[in-house]
């Protein structure tokens, strides 16, 4: 109740979406498991409904961000879908015909641990698995502030990194660049087993710098034996700039347009 008294501003709160990377369980509303958090089989939903007295849905950022996709975003997600994932964690899903896969492990999109071969960087760091060169060790945003400071380009968060190159900064343009280079190595790849109608790279430099956009499409042209267009098969997130509050919505919005007659709460009389 004090959630909704301080935030709601007389409307009516439906629901809480819940919206974290890694492996998530959104029947079970469990977190599987989150390395980063240190968490496994956290039962996120009871908690936080305990502590809310709201509904709550749980699900990955990149099944919510698909489905936020396929809801509000490129009209061209409607029919099969792609969406790449690279923040703090890097995670994909698939869509198709207005299902979102789920696997019986709800391990579907674990891309985090693709090997990059010659792209990566060799032993500069260890994966949380114990191999060098995975996707996630390449080009998470710790591992964009670490290869910044070994350039002497010393910043406080991975904010100020992306301010540095939205300002012309060139070291930092230029880490963004190759980060574009190995996200399209991936992206190739899963355009490769997929064959989707479009990709949506959730990625910031993607969205907001040209130069990363143009890159990463050209190294999906050189590496994809099935996507003969990348100009119009690889999108930027129709959400930059609020990927991670828009991920939580939709969790939430998608149970909602899933079951529109479930047991929600009473909406007050309107005259």
């Amino acid at each position: 109740p004090r959630l909704v008294d301080a935030h709601a501003e007389g409307r009516a709160v439906l629901a809480l979406g819940f919206a974290t990377g890694h492996r998530v369980d959104p029947a079970a509303g469990v977190v599987v498991d989150h390395p980063h958090l240190g968490w496994r089989d956290v039962p996120v939903r009871e908690i936080l409904e305990a502590a809310t007295g709201l509904p709550v849905h749980v699900d990955s950022h990149s099944r919510a961000l698909a489905r936020a996709e396929q809801l509000f975003g490129e009209t061209s997600t409607r029919a099969s879908t792609v969406l790449l994932f690279v923040g703090a964690v890097v995670d994909a899903a698939f869509a198709s015909s207005g299902s979102l896969h789920l696997g019986p492990r709800s391990g579907a999109g674990s891309v985090a641990h693709l090997p990059l071969g010659s792209g990566g960087s060799g032993g500069a760091e260890p994966c949380s698995c114990g191999r060098t060169g995975c996707l996630q060790s390449e080009v998470s945003e710790r591992a964009m502030v670490r290869r910044a400071a070994e350039q002497g380009l010393i910043v406080g968060s991975f904010a100020e990194l992306l301010d540095g190159a939205l300002a012309g900064d060139e070291r930092a343009l230029g880490l963004f660049r190759r980060r574009a280079l190995l996200v399209g190595r991936a992206a190739a790849l899963l355009l490769d087993m997929f064959d989707p109608e479009v990709l949506v790279v959730v990625e910031p430099g993607a969205g907001r710098l040209p130069e990363c956009l143009a890159d990463l499409r050209a190294e999906v042209a050189r590496r994809s034996w099935v996507c003969d267009d990348p100009e119009r098969a690889v999108v930027p997130s129709s959400f930059t700039g609020s990927v991670l509050a828009t991920a939580g919505g939709a969790v939430a919005l998608g149970a909602l347009y899933t079951d529109p007659l479930g047991p929600w709460p009473a909406l007050p009389a309107v005259s």
